[in-house]
């Protein structure tokens, strides 16, 4: 409406200032947005025991998986979705069922570990490094394990052998293919070191023999005088690549890939595990050695 001398009022009809109108646009936009952010659900889950976080538990709402913990055991999640129970499930851990309800009150869950499936971890003064002791578990996708070999002679080595073995009653699993290489053995870190080889090669047990092997002959390698560490990889999960990601076994749902036989250890025979995680500690990029024990991996040099 035009006032006395011919300019438009600042009044509306409803007799409110026209600079009102940003203001209640943006109230507006923070009302519809706030259903939005409580939707918004952040968990954390921790050792019944230890009260330390769980890292690399999956998490699902009913049957649809969500995401995996943080290094600090958190998952965040849109409550928004329909479903009816989360559920968390890590290889060391007893799965765990929480009910939507529960988790409008709760934040913080505990799960407990399995009995004899992994043994808690400590530091050796000595060596400067985390050291497993009596290991009795599968793999994931990601993990690498490393077993010392020492000096024999100077041939060449012929295969790289593989105890692979199926775990927690799921068969199968000595079928699964997986990646190998050989790493030189660093005598200042007591550490594999350096790749012999120029790629990881793959290694399929179609037959699912005792003993999975792969050829190496054509690279005319001699083990070093220090000793080598034969290599046993485990890929990332590549759902386009990886029909069967993760089965259900007697302890829950593991990673559908081999596991390895193990034997008792000595000075001359031990090993190694790369990008782990255990107690809720994250080990990536560090290497933990397996205190008594070894993965078994063997070599066959050229006669």
């Amino acid at each position: 409406m035009l006032n006395t001398i011919g300019h438009y009022s600042p009044l509306i009809a409803n007799n409110q200032p026209l600079f009102y109108m940003p203001l209640k646009f943006t109230v507006l936009l923070l009302l519809l947005s706030l259903p939005l952010c409580a939707q918004q659900k952040a968990l954390r889950f921790v050792d019944s025991k230890t009260k330390k976080p769980i890292t690399d538990a999956y998490v699902y709402l009913d049957s649809a998986f969500v995401a995996a913990t943080d290094f600090n055991g958190n998952v965040k999640f849109d409550m928004g979705r329909s479903y009816s129970n989360l559920i968390v499930d890590h290889v060391a851990y007893y799965k765990r069922t929480i009910t939507r309800d529960s988790i409008l009150i709760k934040k913080v869950y505990s799960l407990k570990k399995h009995v004899d499936v992994l043994d808690e971890v400590y530091i050796s003064d000595r060596q400067k490094k985390d050291t497993l002791a009596g290991i009795k578990t599968n793999f994931s996708w990601g993990n690498k394990a490393a077993t010392f070999v020492a000096y024999q002679n100077d041939s060449y080595i012929k295969r790289l052998k593989f105890r692979v073995i199926s775990v927690f009653g799921v068969k199968g699993m000595e079928y699964l293919p997986f990646m190998a290489n050989i790493y030189t053995y660093d005598t200042v870190t007591k550490l594999p070191g350096k790749s012999l080889l120029p790629q990881d090669i793959a290694v399929e047990n179609k037959n699912g023999n005792k003993w999975a092997e792969a050829d190496i002959s054509a690279y005319k390698i001699k083990v070093p005088k220090e000793g080598i560490c034969i290599m046993f990889i485990l890929p990332q999960l590549d759902r386009g690549v990886h029909d069967n990601d993760f089965v259900w076994s007697k302890v829950g749902r593991i990673a559908a890939v081999p596991a390895l036989e193990i034997a008792g250890g000595d000075k001359k025979t031990f090993s190694f595990v790369d990008n782990y995680v255990l107690n809720g500690r994250s080990y990536s990029e560090k290497w933990a050695r397996v205190e008594g024990n070894h993965y078994m991996m063997e070599l066959v040099l050229e006669e």
